[in-house]
């Protein structure tokens, strides 16, 4: 049974510790790269197809997509970018690979929210960080 997260957590404040196994139970978490697999299925986009998307060189994005290499926020995003995810699913992408999530008040992840929202390519995502002053990682 899938629980939304803020209902689990709300839940998990106030469970008696025979309640906890039970919530335990239903917690079934993915790794980023099942995550990321799993999002990818939904969209119907293959690896090659994802990588061609990004400007990642296309031997570490298939280190990244298999697990062998950690990527930072940035290679996250251009992820998400490439698979025009929504916050919801970037921020989640973000949280598995021991990555900061967005945050509106910083104005690089400000540009980046802009950039998934409104459905920018890689490309033009890249530009519009350039353009205002910020590097890439």
């Amino acid at each position: 049974m899938k629980i939304k997260t803020t209902k689990l957590q709300e839940q998990l404040k106030h469970a008696s510790r025979d309640q906890l196994d039970q919530l335990m139970s239903n917690i079934h978490s993915r790794t980023f790269t099942e995550e990321l697999e799993h999002i990818m299925n939904e969209k119907k986009m293959n690896k090659s197809t994802l990588l061609s998307k990004t400007l990642l060189d296309r031997n570490y994005g298939y280190q990244i997509l298999q697990g062998t290499r950690q990527p930072s926020k940035d290679k996250v995003i251009q992820l998400c970018l490439a698979l025009n995810c929504n916050l919801e699913d970037t921020n989640r992408l973000l949280i598995l690979s021991n990555n900061p999530v967005l945050y509106s008040k910083n104005k690089k992840d400000a540009l980046f929210i802009y950039a998934l929202s409104n459905k920018l390519t890689v490309m033009e995502s890249n530009e519009l960080i350039y353009s205002n002053g910020y590097e890439l990682t």
